[in-house]
């Protein structure tokens, strides 16, 4: 035991010296972050991807963006029991999740979104407090209860079966892996000393006894017991971390350390957290510690506090860790792509002696690395700091602290350019010699084939070098270059010519066998890398103002598909691809396809910013960039995604921008698979998540809404959706989840909204008012054919009448005229009569042609024709009146209605003038609604009888009886007011369709 703290001892003066992994990424959860509170001993991700969190204060469940809190409610009878969460949790065949909390075994039902509850009581009937979950098998849950007793409660059955009892006051249980009995418990409190080991077999004891040290004592405040995937037990202790290759047995290992929990991390490895020491990965064979997790609060995506003391990994690999009362912290160790190579690392804070502003590979494969201040660091290819290289000590005792950059030629020499001046350490070279004078400031060079260096001088102007005969150096201007500015860099191209950029203004290109300027470029930025693959391919230039490519024939610049912005270093691998550095992100660029990737802070990168020019590939293929206190060191062919599956999730979902309403039948937005809304609930909102946690802000889902969208549509996780203003129909929302990488999972979801249309879009609608309209137009058609048949009516009694009365008038004037010729009797009276007769018929043709022609619909045209019967009609003594107070003369009036009230009119005229012997005669027309009424009074002698349609059988009754047949063929009455001496009123009253009553607003009639 004594050599192996030993060779722990050495193991650790060694990890001060240098780290070649980097840390995790780590994100973080608190109370600000909506954490019920900052104790958080226990982390279970289910299989839906949703993370549960304990806390002495309720229950939280975690989806990447946000915290839903569960806190027990008196009114809820299904919800939380007991707001003390004490137990990890565990997730049955039905996805259901079980744990415990102080007052009850709770489990939450993802059917109904809810909790249920089992409670056990003692003899007396009281509750049994104190429930710890320590193990699920065979739908049995495993529970501690009351610090004394072990159950295992049936799960379909809710039925608490009795296992065995355990020691008074145990808080922990452990059941140990692989056992070849039923069962071996490990029970312990916190902090307090002693492990008990149990067994048992069918519910009965078999041993008890209680784990010891090497020494036989017994061991002290256990704080994790585990059992490892090899079976091996783990406890961790404030003193010491034990390995068991059974129980009971003796410890196989013992390893000195104040270790809070522990992590099945591998077959090989453990995760430990150790107090105020962060996280570390061991051997579990030697003990070995190694890539410390440390913490350093500065820096967003490191650990916030040293001391861890729970930690759990779920089952994508995500590694969960606890400061208690602080912070909860995440992540993924496969999230992180790249190693950090440091000198030394105390406390995981950096050394500020340590900027890398240049880096070469020697010829026997070290890495030479020089600082603004800390002089010249040798490395080893894994990115250990090689102290036990040869001329490590004489590096860093000759060469000044104050680099500037460092060259390596063909032959092997290492130029290095300080503030002092420039010095070659080349093989066989010790110590270094210096080449320049004192004071001549060396900024850049550039190593020619054939031996010769060209440097950039501080204060102006580019000089060659050269070994001269007696063996030291000489140098002299380039004169072609103006000598009054400084170059930086210098660069040598695959054709030979030297590129020297005045100023970051413009580029001179040299022939450096003539020492000939060629070409004069403009050139924008500080530059900061330049590389060229071969004599053909493109002169990449990166600089301050992006990335650039250069044709080698023309030197004029070439398209570029990608620019950078601000670029600080640029190194191209093996493949050709460039790595450009730029502030705190990488980028991969391909100069053949154009397509770029970029790096940042949540891959692994540091959050110090990469130093100007500072980049080297080595000849592993390793690419090495020089951040502000550290190195940034990786392979391109282990740069992959991350393959963690994103499972997607609807975080939230609101209709017409409140939360929706969703059916009785599914209760929690996880079960929704449809929904039906109205018309009015057409804007349609939704949260789409991404159930992924190696680093949540980076993950998105891929989505799109069949019916709108027309191609799929990329979103970051939690980004609030809206579709206003959706028209009746069908959608299908279809959506995946990306990680923290952008790989697309293989699961997807999809909802489906249906909105139902208005009534007045239904299709029964559509159909009745279908229907209405048929029987609308075939009204209006029934109509119109109605009216033609009322017309053809019309005219057929007008021709009849026109027939009868022309045929019996014309008849009588044969006859007469036929007589007067036999008998010879053509007197005057004769004529007479006959003349009487054809006037009377041409006058009722004239009345029946007036009567068919619709022209004289207007009622104006019949008073027209009123007047002038009257005029024909009457003596030139009597006195006529007729007026129209009411009428407007857009009022129609049809043909039979005006031939009838003509011939009543005709008829009370005649019998005023030639019975009555009337004076006056006075005519009026009221239009009243829906009626015209024609009134007729005379200050004649009037009727013998009181019911002139009772009088005596002569001209007169016949003629008030003809009145009356008349006006009910045009479904009007009359109404005859005589007295014998008092004169004569005739009322008629004649109906008036709507349709015919006004002329400017409705058809006439054509009747």
């Amino acid at each position: 035991m004594k050599r192996l703290a030993v060779l722990w001892t050495i193991f650790l003066l060694a990890g001060a010296a240098g780290a070649q992994e980097g840390p995790l990424i780590w994100n973080h959860l608190g109370v600000r972050q909506g954490l019920s509170q900052a104790s958080n001993w226990y982390v279970y991700k289910d299989r839906r991807g949703f993370v549960w969190i304990s806390s002495v204060n309720g229950l939280n469940r975690f989806d990447g963006q946000r915290v839903e809190v569960f806190l027990p409610d008196p009114e809820k009878p299904d919800g939380l029991a007991g707001e003390n969460v004490q137990s990890t949790f565990f997730e049955d065949s039905a996805g259901n999740i079980w744990f415990t909390t102080f007052d009850a075994v709770n489990v939450y039902d993802w059917r109904c979104g809810s909790f249920r509850n089992h409670v056990l009581a003692d003899s007396a009937g009281t509750p049994v407090k104190g429930y710890r979950a320590i193990h699920l098998e065979d739908s049995r849950l495993w529970v501690l209860a009351g610090d004394q007793q072990l159950f295992a409660l049936n799960l379909g059955t809710g039925i608490f079966d009795s296992l065995t009892p355990v020691p008074t006051g145990t808080q922990f249980a452990h059941r140990v892996r692989g056992s070849p009995t039923d069962g071996v418990l490990l029970c312990y409190r916190m902090d307090a000393p002693g492990v008990q080991c149990i067994g048992y077999h069918q519910k009965k004891r078999t041993n008890v006894c209680s784990l010891t040290d090497e020494n036989g004592n017994a061991l002290g405040e256990p704080r994790s017991v585990i059992s490892d995937r090899t079976n091996r037990v783990w406890i961790a202790t404030r003193n010491a971390l034990y390995a068991f290759a059974s129980v009971p047995g003796t410890p196989v290992g013992k390893f000195p350390c104040n270790a809070y929990d522990l992590v099945d991390y591998s077959d090989s490895t453990l995760l430990v957290a150790i107090a105020d020491s962060g996280i570390w990965e061991m051997h579990k064979r030697s003990g070995h510690r190694f890539n410390p997790q440390w913490p350093d609060p500065t820096q967003p995506h490191r650990l916030h506090h040293g001391n861890i003391q729970s930690m759990s990994m779920d089952s994508d690999g995500t590694l969960w860790a606890n400061a208690d009362g602080y912070l909860l912290s995440y992540g993924h160790p496969r999230k992180r792509k790249f190693d950090l190579v440091m000198p030394t690392a105390p406390q995981g804070l950096p050394n500020p002696d340590f900027s890398p502003n240049g880096m070469v590979e020697a010829a026997d494969g070290t890495v030479w690395v020089t600082t603004s201040s800390g002089g010249v660091y040798l490395f080893h290819p894994d990115g250990r700091l090689a102290t036990d290289h040869p001329r490590f000590d004489e590096m860093r005792r000759f060469i000044p602290r104050a680099c500037i950059g460092i060259q390596v030629d063909l032959a092997g020499s290492i130029w290095v350019m300080t503030w002092k001046g420039l010095f070659r350490a080349g093989p066989g070279l010790s110590p270094p010699e210096q080449v320049t004078p004192e004071g001549f400031v060396v900024l850049s060079a550039a190593c020619f084939a054939d031996g010769r260096l060209a440097c950039s001088r501080r204060g102006g102007g580019v000089y060659l070098f050269s070994r001269s005969p007696a063996g030291g150096w000489t140098h002299r201007p380039i004169s072609a270059l103006p000598a009054g500015s400084e170059y930086l860099p210098l660069f040598l191209d695959a054709r030979g010519r030297l590129w020297c950029n005045e100023e970051t203004r413009r580029w001179f290109v040299v022939d450096t066998a003539t020492l000939m300027i060629l070409d004069t470029l403009y050139a924008q930025g500080l530059v900061n890398g330049i590389y060229q693959a071969n004599e053909r391919s493109l002169i990449w230039v990166a600089s301050h103002s992006g990335l650039r490519g250069f044709d080698p024939e023309t030197l004029e610049p070439a398209p570029v598909k990608w620019v950078g912005r601000g670029a600080s270093a640029m190194v191209a691998d093996a493949a050709g691809k460039l790595w450009v550095a730029a502030g705190n992100e990488l980028a991969s660029f391909d100069p053949h396809s154009g397509n770029c990737r970029v790096y940042g802070l949540a891959d692994g990168l540091p959050s110090y910013e990469f130093m100007d020019g500072a980049a080297a590939r080595l000849h592993d293929g390793s690419l090495w960039l020089g951040t502000r206190n550290a190195i940034v060191r990786f392979h391109p062919n282990n740069i992959r995604d991350l393959d963690v599956q994103a499972k997607p999730q609807l975080a939230s979902l609101l209709i017409n921008d409140r939360p929706a309403t969703l059916p009785q039948a599914c209760i929690s937005l996880e079960n929704l698979e449809s929904l039906n809304l109205s018309y009015r609930e057409n804007t349609i909102s939704m949260s789409l998540g991404s159930l992924e946690y190696s680093h949540p802000p980076s993950t998105g889902v891929r989505y799109r809404l069949i019916g709108i969208d027309d191609a799929w549509l990329e979103a970051q996780a939690g980004s609030l959706l809206r579709y206003p203003a959706l028209q009746p129909g069908t959608y299908r929302l279809e959506w995946m989840a990306r990680n923290s990488d952008g790989v697309l999972g293989a699961q997807w979801r999809a909802i489906d909204f249906h909105i139902r249309p208005p009534f007045w879009k239904t299709l029964w609608f559509m159909a009745l008012t279908f229907i209405t309209a048929v029987l609308i137009v075939a009204s209006f058609v029934y109509l119109a054919l109605s009216r033609k048949f009322a017309l053809q009516t019309v005219r057929l009694r007008l021709y009849e009448n026109l027939h009868d009365d022309l045929g019996a008038r014309l008849t009588a004037i044969a006859i007469a005229a036929q007589e007067m010729c036999q008998r010879g009797q053509a007197t005057a009276e004769k004529l007479d009569q006959l003349a009487g007769t054809a006037k009377g018929i041409v006058a009722n043709m004239r009345r029946l042609i007036w009567a068919m022609d619709p022209e004289c619909d207007r009622f104006s045209s019949f008073t027209e024709k009123l007047r002038a019967d009257a005029t024909q009609l009457l003596p030139e003594s009597l006195r006529f009146e007729l007026s129209a107070p009411e009428c407007r003369d857009e009022l129609a009036l049809t043909g039979e209605i005006r031939y009838q009230l003509n011939a009543v009119f005709n008829e009370a005229l005649a019998n005023a003038a030639k019975y009555a012997g009337a004076s006056n005669i006075r005519v009026q027309f009221f239009c009243r609604r829906r009626q015209l009424e024609m009134v007729i009074e005379d200050d004649g002698s009037g009727f013998k009888s009181a019911d002139p349609r009772h009088a005596p059988s002569g001209d007169q009754g016949y003629g008030l009886r003809n009145m009356e047949r008349r006006i009910s063929r045009i479904k009007g009455h009359i109404r005859i007011d005589a007295h014998s001496g008092k004169g004569t009123r005739i009322e008629v009253f004649v109906p008036l369709s709507r349709r015919f009553r006004f002329g400017g607003f409705l058809q006439r009639s054509n009747l």
